[in-house]
């Protein structure tokens, strides 16, 4: 269970806040963003982690607290950001929003958050998610070359649901 200390998170990739995991192999990433007011500093939240050792079976707790300060010039505040954390966060934003462009039949939409995929894609460099962009992006072309039906639709959203989970999780 992973409490944020605030329902002000939007989380991107699981229900919450607070977000619940039954069982993790590995590692688990969530995926979600938070407003800074303009000149805040201070701790922003306190996330805390509860879970059952697998080892001696007793529950634990760890807590994260994320604290916020004024950068002191422009050039610092533009250090502190990560950029490749950035777009990868812009580009599953992305997919999320193709998918409900997709759910509800807003082709023209949809391609034009494709459009945005690819170029959020490319600014990540990581060719698993350019090349899951292609692909979306043919079975699309494939999808409009067939009429948009409700069948290749679907077929598309199936595809789209799958990346989407595979990529946030």
């Amino acid at each position: 269970n992973v409490d944020f200390g605030t329902p002000n998170v939007r989380i991107l990739n699981y229900k919450g806040p607070p977000v619940t995991i039954n069982a993790v192999e590995t590692i688990a990433k969530i995926w979600g963003q938070v407003q800074v007011p303009a000149g805040f500093a201070g701790r922003l939240l306190n996330i805390q982690i509860s879970y059952e050792d697998a080892v001696d079976g007793k529950k634990k707790t760890v807590n994260a607290p994320v604290e916020v300060r004024v950068a002191d010039s422009d050039e610092r505040f533009q250090e502190g950001i990560n950029n490749n954390l950035v777009s990868e966060f812009q580009y599953y934003q992305g997919l999320e929003e193709y998918y409900g462009h997709l759910a509800r039949g807003e082709l023209k939409e949809a391609t034009r958050t494709m459009n945005q995929l690819s170029t959020s894609a490319e600014q990540t460099r990581r060719t698993d998610l350019i090349e899951a962009t292609k692909r979306l992006s043919e079975k699309q072309e494939e999808t409009l070359r067939l009429g948009g039906s409700a069948e290749s639709t679907n077929k598309l959203l199936k595809e789209v649901a799958s990346e989407t989970t595979k990529r946030t999780r």
